[in-house]
C-alpha cells in the first residue's frame, strides 16, 4: 500500500477529514486541470491506472478537487487537491488530513526555485526539499515540454523516497518517478480526457450554426 501511495502522489499524501460539498468554486491551474470529469490514464509497469476528478468538495473550508484513483473498476485511493496562487497543494487523502497542506508544485514554476515541505499525514511525517526544473519528456501519450518538481531528500516516515513530478501545461502530471526500498517506480500518461462542454444559450437550428473543421 505504501508503494501505491508513493507513486500516485507523494505517497497519496493526505486526505481530508469529512468534506462539505458545494460552496466556492475550485481554482483552476494550467499545470493541474481540476474540472469535474477530467480523467488521466496512466501506465504503471504492466498495469493501467485511472485518476479522475470525481467532484468538488471543501476540506477545512478550502474548495478542492476530489481525485479518485481507480484500477480494475475498484477505487484504490481518494485525495483532495487544490490550486492556489503560489502552488498546487494536497489537502487530504484516504480520510487523513495533511497538516499543513503539502505543496507539490510551486507557482509560478521558475527554474531553480526551491521550497521545503514538512507535513504530517495520519501520524506519518513527510519532509523534504523540492526544486523546479525543465525538461522534454516522451510518454505513451506523446512528447511534452514540462516543468519538474524534484526532491532527492524526501522522507516519508523513516523511509527515504526520492521522487519527481513532471507537469505539462493543459494536461497536468504526465509522468512521476519514485524510488522506494531500492526499487524504481514509474508512472506515465497514456491518455488524458477533458470534460465535454456544451453551448447553453444557442437555440438556433443546427443547420444555421458554424461548422468547425
Amino acid at each position: 500500500m505504501l508503494v501505491h501511495w508513493v507513486i500516485t502522489g507523494l505517497v497519496l499524501l493526505a486526505a481530508g477529514a469529512p468534506a462539505a460539498r458545494g460552496g466556492d468554486q475550485v481554482k483552476e491551474s494550467p499545470y493541474y486541470p481540476l474540472a469535474v470529469g477530467t480523467t488521466w490514464v496512466y501506465r504503471v509497469g504492466d498495469k493501467k491506472t485511472t485518476m479522475r476528478v470525481a467532484g468538488h468538495e471543501k476540506v477545512n473550508g478550502v474548495p478542492c478537487a476530489l481525485i479518485e484513483t481507480v484500477r480494475d473498476g475498484r477505487i484504490l485511493a481518494r485525495e483532495h487537491v487544490a490550486a492556489a496562487d503560489d502552488g498546487i497543494y494536497r489537502h487530504a487523502a484516504n480520510g487523513e488530513e495533511v497538516r499543513p497542506p503539502l505543496r507539490f508544485l510551486k507557482l509560478p514554476p521558475n527554474k531553480g526555485d526551491t521550497w521545503a515541505v514538512n507535513s504530517k499525514v495520519g501520524g506519518v511525517n513527510v519532509k523534504g526539499t523540492f526544486t523546479i526544473g525543465e525538461e522534454d519528456v516522451t510518454v505513451p501519450a506523446g512528447r511534452y515540454q514540462v516543468v519538474t518538481a524534484r526532491s532527492v531528500d524526501s522522507l516519508i516516515g523513516d523511509n527515504k523516497v526520492p521522487l519527481t513530478y513532471f507537469f505539462a501545461v493543459g494536461v497536468g502530471v504526465v509522468k512521476q518517478t519514485a524510488k522506494f526500498a531500492g526499487k524504481d517506480f514509474v508512472l506515465e500518461l497514456e491518455k488524458m480526457e477533458k470534460p465535454r462542454t456544451y453551448p447553453i444559450a444557442d437555440s438556433r437550428p443546427r443547420s444555421s450554426r458554424c461548422s468547425h473543421f
